[in-house]
């Protein structure tokens, strides 16, 4: 994903290079906020099975 903002001001029309990055910017964030919690979520819940289990010391 690092590269893409890269990429995609290198491919980008001078005349619509800002909305572009601006739609791309809030498309990564809204998928980052709405999966990224999600999937820790989940991933949490399946591993460790409850919240007691995740909070306990090793």
């Amino acid at each position: 994903m690092p590269d893409s903002p890269a990429a995609m001001q290198t491919l980008a029309p001078n005349p619509t290079r800002a909305r572009i990055s601006t739609g791309l910017l809030l498309i990564s964030t809204l998928i980052g906020l709405g999966l990224g919690t999600t999937l820790v979520a989940r991933l949490t819940d399946k591993i460790f099975g409850s919240q007691k289990a995740a909070n306990r010391p090793h």
